[in-house]
């Protein structure tokens, strides 16, 4: 979780299954969103106006790089919730207003 000040918290080891995703898929294709992810909640109220602020964005950047470095991550598979549930529309985060440009510009 990454807190509004840009610290982050781990909620569950890496190595732990999560129950953060629910049903999902993953380009189009049925899977286990919760056996092959780690979810990353982003403190916010997620209504769309609230903005996401520098610290978080900074901690963000830094801790996704080192997952997608550390897990071999390709970069069209760094995606929020509402990329993966199913139905569609089942989860809406993160907002959008979050600048996902500006996340995959700094893990690039």
């Amino acid at each position: 979780m990454v807190d509004r000040d840009g610290k982050i918290y781990q909620l569950v080891n890496d190595q732990k299954r999560a129950w953060h995703a629910g049903k999902g898929e993953l380009h189009g294709v049925p899977t286990d969103v919760n056996g092959r992810s780690i979810g990353i909640e982003i403190v916010n109220d997620g209504s769309g106006k609230t903005a996401f602020t520098d610290a978080q964005y900074k901690s963000l950047t830094q801790l996704v790089g080192y997952l997608k470095q550390e897990y071999k991550v390709p970069m069209n598979n760094i995606v929020g919730h509402k990329d993966v549930a199913v139905p569609k529309g089942r989860k809406n985060d993160p907002a959008a207003n979050f600048d996902w440009s500006r996340l995959r510009k700094g893990i690039s």
